[in-house]
């Protein structure tokens, strides 16, 4: 539900909007209000759109390698078919092929998400890059591509 604000202040401003409907005191029922309060709490700790305003944070994982001009920037937002972030998924396979033992399961079933809806969540494009990052593929594309 917190999918469409852009900084801290829209979550929090949707957050209060909520829970005057939800809160047990005003009517509505603790189940409801604990939901929305988790759902509130992971966006804040997932720093997706909930975070800070005017500054986009780095992924953790990847913070040393991350760059202003990296090829694949973090996303907060679906991509949808076409995009050229996208081209990262024939760079996953093309360093499969040459790495019999990596498993490609995961980028497969992604790929399949694409093929049925013409999008992949931010989640699942994030997903990706941990996998290109974390397996240096750019270095060795770049290398054996030369």
């Amino acid at each position: 539900m917190f999918f469409n604000c852009h900084n801290k202040t829209e979550s929090k401003k949707l957050y209060r909007k909520l829970s005057m409907y939800l809160h047990p005191d005003k009517g509505g029922d603790d189940f409801l209000m604990s939901l929305l309060t988790s759902a509130y709490h992971a966006c804040l700790e997932r720093g997706g759109a909930a975070a800070e305003d005017n500054e986009t944070k780095r992924d953790d994982i990847n913070a040393k390698e991350y760059e202003s001009n990296e090829i694949y920037p973090m996303s907060y937002d679906d991509i949808r078919k076409g995009d050229s972030r996208l081209d990262i998924i024939s760079e996953i396979h093309e360093y499969a092929s040459n790495h019999k033992k990596f498993n490609i399961g995961y980028t497969e079933s992604i790929e399949e998400y694409l093929s049925d809806n013409a999008y992949i969540s931010s989640t699942q494009y994030n997903t990706l890059r941990k996998i290109y990052y974390s397996f240096h593929m750019g270095e060795w594309l770049r290398k054996n591509n030369a």
